[in-house]
C-alpha cells in the first residue's frame, strides 16, 4: 500500500513540510529545493529511509537523530535547506 503525505521537519530555518510517500517497509522523502540563490545542483533529492525513521520525524524527532540511514550531506539538506554544493560555496568544504 502506498500513502502520500507530508512530514513537518524542524530545522534551523524553522519548520518545513516535506513530501513523503509511505510504502510497506520504507518511506521516500523528497527534499525541498535548495534555498540558496545561484543554486546549480539538482532541484530536489529523493531518499528512501526505513519507515521507522519517517515515523520518528513525524513525531517531532530532529533530522540529525532520526535520519541515521542517510549520509550527512543529504541529512543537512533536510535541516538547513542547503544542498552540499551550495554549503561548500558558502561555508567552505
Amino acid at each position: 500500500m502506498i500513502v502520500r503525505s507530508t512530514i513537518r521537519i524542524q530545522g534551523v530555518m524553522g519548520e518545513r513540510e516535506v513530501p513523503v510517500i509511505y510504502r510497506d517497509n520504507d518511506a521516500v522523502l523528497t527534499t525541498l529545493p535548495c534555498t540558496e540563490s545561484g543554486h546549480r545542483g539538482p532541484a530536489t533529492v529523493q531518499v528512501t529511509v526505513p519507515r521507522v525513521e519517517a515515523a520518528a520525524l513525524q513525531h517531532g524527532a530532529f533530522p540529525k537523530r532520526a535520519l541515521t540511514s542517510i549520509d550527512e550531506d543529504t541529512r543537512e539538506r533536510f535541516i538547513s535547506g542547503v544542498c552540499p554544493r551550495c554549503w561548500d560555496r558558502l561555508y567552505g568544504g
